[in-house]
């Protein structure tokens, strides 16, 4: 894949099935704030995306389907955006990510798990 086809369009990451069921979310707030002689602070969310969530999500799959999801993520470089279904999602609705880490591990010669870090994107 050329770099011109990764910006110029925003694929689906489809993995044979769902990542396992033990994943991990974790919120980070973008706040304004101003802090005041007096001690006292005045905050307020920052834009309409404030809080953007981290989802840690892990695949046990054949070596080839890791492989083929660890090429995806390589391709998109952690700076370019995909579209997946999370474990919550609705048939058939996406939602846009970044994977910035990602890791792997050899469960035996054939069996791989993949771990990723999949972060909400709204642009």
């Amino acid at each position: 894949m050329t770099y011109q086809e990764v910006v110029m369009v925003l694929h689906t990451l489809t993995p044979p099935t769902g990542p396992l069921i033990d994943y991990t979310s974790e919120p980070t707030v973008k706040v304004l704030t101003a802090e005041f002689g007096d001690g006292h602070i005045q905050a307020t969310p920052d834009g309409v995306n404030s809080v953007r969530y981290s989802h840690a999500f892990s695949w046990t799959l054949p070596k080839a389907d890791i492989d083929a999801m660890d090429d995806f993520l390589k391709a998109r470089a952690g700076a370019f955006p995909f579209l997946f279904r999370p474990p919550w999602g609705a048939a058939g609705t996406t939602q846009r990510f970044l994977c910035k880490k990602w890791s792997r591990a050899r469960v035996s010669p054939l069996i791989h798990t993949l771990t990723a870090t999949f972060e909400e994107d709204f642009g």
